[in-house]
């Protein structure tokens, strides 16, 4: 069963596949010029195109109990916040009340900060002035001083309370500050603000004063418990803050435990934007089961991370111990962009970097929506932390692992890269307690892949499997074939019982009968002036894409990261979750739109080149092109018939008949 390939002058790869009289070709488009995807952007420092290092340093402070839940940078000053009393660093143990600064570069414990705070420090935000920062949480004095409202601004020079912050009294909880429109958000688990009803969110001046930008009125519960906010975001642009938690309704709008609510330097209102993906209970220990939420991509997506129980899963579409995307365009029962399952395990803290979103919480693996407790097909241990691709939340190869614990309790990015803040004695295999710092730059970082999948002109590629054929690369300019050329390194037998094929970043990918995913590289050939293909090696599946062996066609989109195939006999085109870098497949199966002009069940191949969706129609003996849109995974309403030189296209191409 022969495979076309299709080489384009150095810079990606493509696949189509056409049967006749027996025979199978496989179109895999080819080239190696940079064409480097957009970033995807975000309110904090990011580091495009890299995971960060798994390789902490070493010399940053020990926490010797409790745990860590905020970062705060100034400068070479990291100020640290959480619930804990004992710090230690080179040898050295210090007395700190939930509150500690040390040197970023050194690791050495700052010795005049330190404060007493008497509660648990829940989130920090850094002063503009440098000097000082804002800390929240679950505490009522600082040092001598009552603090009622659950905030303080504190000196990082000497620790001292700064007296002329002067918020009103909170009588709750505050689990998040942010910084927008020149005030400061506080969200958490309150019903009063300077004794009148205010609930669940407020917004401070500089001076702690309250601004009179908040009149919102959060009420219901999701099981009972106490009512508020358990996490909270600002986009970017500090037009949009995200909020998480217990409540049912924001200014009597039905919005179960996720809103989004509008903000100008004047007000701030409900945005129309909801979800009734997370209305239903979980597991019924939890009042909610939101954990945290974070805004990526300038504003354009958020990520919600849950805990809930095992009950959760891709068969029950309950998003319990999930991670999943959110679009915030405007509009009621959003649905998600992609969600990944631990399979029963909590996530409770994610970040979003340029390219990546880090997560953590007490997991032992992702890609396990089939799972419950256990590792279902595809299941990828990834013990304590993770870092996914935004595209469809697939892991990377990036795998520090912790000691579980409860979790991660928060995270900062900043230039230098990740920090991490958790509530275990170790990091990567290092004895980190509760801090680890993952490096953005140097060692042991992980570049990402290019994602490139083809343009044209370029070749097509015929692998030949029968006794009496041989492997030839076309010249293809998007309308005809030309100029044919001999391929080395392609033995026959690799493609008798080959399933479709494509090729990203240089690796051709095939499917084959007896359900495995091979993987080999593709070069440039100098001496035939076509290509080389190297040694194939098998892609490990965990029990991934069962019916790979009835796949009879494949194409890869790079922008959604979602390998499209076709079925024998099925009139639908599917899809799973691919990334390339872990070449990791997506446990769940997904049909794609059916407005589409395409016969699938008729199609042997298709590729993505140029911004078109190229397709073979063995049984009309065509090749055939039609515009395709990324974003929604559809094609447009009509096609075009692309020629094909007499040296693809010679002889019947009309195939056997589709049962």
């Amino acid at each position: 069963m022969p495979d076309v390939l299709q080489r384009i002058d150095q810079t990606s790869s493509v696949h189509v596949s056409i049967r006749r009289l027996g025979l199978a070709l496989s179109c895999t488009m080819l080239s190696f010029a940079a064409e480097v995807p957009q970033a995807l952007g975000d309110s904090h420092p990011t580091h495009p195109g890299v995971v960060v290092s798994e390789n902490p340093p070493t010399y940053t402070p020990n926490v010797l109990n409790g745990h860590v839940d905020a970062f705060a940078q100034m400068g070479d000053t990291m100020v640290v916040g959480g619930d804990f009393t004992s710090v230690e660093q080179g040898g050295h143990t210090f007395a700190r009340h939930n509150l500690f600064s040390f040197d970023v570069d050194t690791g050495a414990v700052l010795t005049a900060f330190h404060p007493r705070v008497h509660g648990e420090v829940l989130d920090l935000q850094a002063a503009p002035d440098g000097r000082s920062v804002y800390a929240v949480g679950d505490f009522t004095r600082v040092n001598r001083h009552s603090h009622t409202a659950h905030v303080a601004r504190i000196s990082v020079r000497g620790g001292r309370v700064i007296s002329a912050f002067r918020p009103p009294v909170i009588n709750g909880i505050v689990r998040d500050i942010a910084a927008a429109n020149g005030v400061y958000y506080l969200a958490g688990g309150f019903t009063e603000v300077a004794g009148r009803k205010q609930t669940a969110i407020v917004a401070l001046q500089a001076d702690g004063r309250e601004s009179d930008l908040v009149h919102l009125h959060f009420s219901g519960r999701n099981n009972g418990g106490t009512l508020g906010i358990r996490s909270m975001d600002v986009n970017p642009a500090g037009t949009m803050l995200a909020v998480a938690g217990n409540f049912s309704r924001v200014n009597g709008k039905r919005r179960p435990q996720l809103a989004l609510i509008g903000a100008s330097p004047s007000r701030t209102w409900v945005r129309p934007w909801s979800t009734g993906r997370y209305a239903p209970i979980c597991g019924r220990h939890f009042n909610t089961y939101m954990r945290d939420v974070a805004f990526g991509s300038n504003g354009n997506f958020l990520i919600v991370v849950t805990t809930g129980g095992p009950k959760g899963g891709q068969q029950s579409g309950l998003l319990c111990d999930s991670a999943a995307r959110w679009t915030v365009q405007p509009g009621s029962n959003q649905q998600p962009d992609w969600v990944d399952y631990t399979g029963g395990d909590t996530l409770t803290a994610a970040v979003v970097d340029a390219n990546v979103i880090y997560v953590g919480g007490h997991q032992r693996w992702f890609n396990n929506g089939f799972g419950h407790n256990s590792m279902g097909p595809g299941a990828a241990p990834r013990q304590g932390i993770a870092a996914l691709d935004p595209a469809n939340g697939l892991p990377y190869t990036w795998n520090p692992g912790r000691p579980r614990g409860y979790g991660v309790y928060g995270f900062a990015l900043t230039s230098g890269g990740l920090w991490v803040g958790h509530d275990t004695h170790a990091f990567s295999g290092e004895p980190l307690q509760r801090i680890a710092f993952c490096r953005a730059d140097g060692a042991g970082i992980i570049a990402l892949p290019q994602y490139l999948t083809g343009s044209l002109p370029g070749q097509l590629v015929l692998l030949g499997t029968s006794p009496n054929s041989t492997s030839t690369t076309y010249a293809f300019d998007g309308q005809r074939t030309s100029n044919a050329q001999l391929v080395n390194g392609a033995p026959n037998a690799e493609w008798t019982s080959a399933r479709g094929t494509f090729v990203v970043d240089g690796t051709l990918y095939a499917g084959h009968l007896d359900g495995t995913l091979t993987a080999q590289p593709v070069d440039e050939d100098p001496q035939l002036s076509g290509i080389q293909l190297g040694q194939q090696r098998v892609v490990p599946l965990n029990g991934a894409f069962g019916n790979l062996s009835s796949v009879h066609a494949m194409f890869f989109d790079r922008v959604s990261r979602r390998l499209y195939f076709t079925l024998d006999g099925s009139r639908r085109l599917r899809y799973r979750y691919f990334q390339p870098q872990s070449e990791i497949v997506g446990s769940a199966q997904f049909a794609a739109p059916r407005s589409s002009p395409i016969p699938w069940k008729r199609i042997d191949g298709a590729f993505i080149a140029n911004g078109k969706l190229y397709y073979v129609n063995s049984r009309a003996a065509t090749l055939s092109a039609v515009s395709w849109h990324s974003s929604k995974g559809q094609t447009g309403s009509s096609d075009l018939c692309v020629g094909v030189g007499s040296s693809v296209g010679s002889g019947s191409v009309g195939g056997e008949e589709d049962s």
